[in-house]
């Protein structure tokens, strides 16, 4: 295979990155229209999510086809060997992403609404907004290889823990005031923890841009 053909691939994998993390960034923002009663009829939104979902599962199976079939033929080495292994973990990382926004947005479904909940969850806005940056702030990161934006999403990922926590405590308060928002509260720790794997996952994809372009492994570096 040429060198142009293979960066033809590798640029047909990168489009292919692209629409799965497309599919998370709408996920995302309809499960937030789910949860913040913003959309007339939620059931029909859940489902939009979960064809989602299934597109994502569908792309990563082919995304990974391809990347295996490039490595057996093409037996690529340094940048390019490190691309191909940078895709195959941000292809899963952006499926686990998808199957955490369909989470969230189940969790969304039944969600009671009381005065009290009021700041636990503007706090949760606040940290789906945050979450949904680092999505697309990471995807741009990849996509661009640019390794100074990827190392300020890694940056951010300290506060979506620091909106949890707030948030769990928030809702804690919460359920000490009125136990009958037990069920309620209980469902948006589970959002709020979901959202964090979101984070977690948009934070991998950026070590990987590091990895990338500098061929250091930083995962679990402080």
């Amino acid at each position: 295979m040429s060198v142009k053909l293979f960066d033809e691939r590798l640029s047909e994998l990168k489009s292919l990155i692209a629409s799965m993390g497309g599919c998370v960034e709408q996920m995302l923002k309809e499960a937030s229209m789910i949860i913040f009663q913003k959309s007339s009829n939620k059931d029909r939104l859940y489902q939009i999510i979960k064809e989602r979902e299934i597109e994502i599962d569908s792309l990563q199976v082919k995304l990974g086809k391809y990347c295996f079939r490039l490595l057996a033929v093409q037996s690529p080495v340094a940048k390019d060997l490190r691309m191909i292994l940078s895709i195959i973990a941000t292809n899963t990382s952006l499926e686990r992403m998808g199957d955490l926004s369909l989470s969230i947005a189940e969790r969304g479904k039944n969600l009671k609404e009381d005065p009290l909940l009021e700041t636990s969850l503007h706090c949760l806005e606040e940290m789906l907004i945050h979450i949904s940056l680092m999505v697309v702030d990471c995807l741009d990161a990849f996509i661009n290889e640019d390794e100074n934006q990827a190392r300020q999403v890694i940056i951010q990922d300290k506060k979506a823990d620091d909106l949890k926590e707030k948030i769990c405590l928030e809702l804690k308060s919460c359920i000490l005031k009125n136990s009958d928002l037990i069920d309620t509260c209980l469902q948006l720790v589970g959002v709020a923890e979901k959202l964090e794997r979101v984070g977690d996952q948009a934070t991998n994809i950026a070590e990987e841009v590091v990895f990338l372009q500098t061929g250091r492994d930083i995962k679990h570096q402080k």
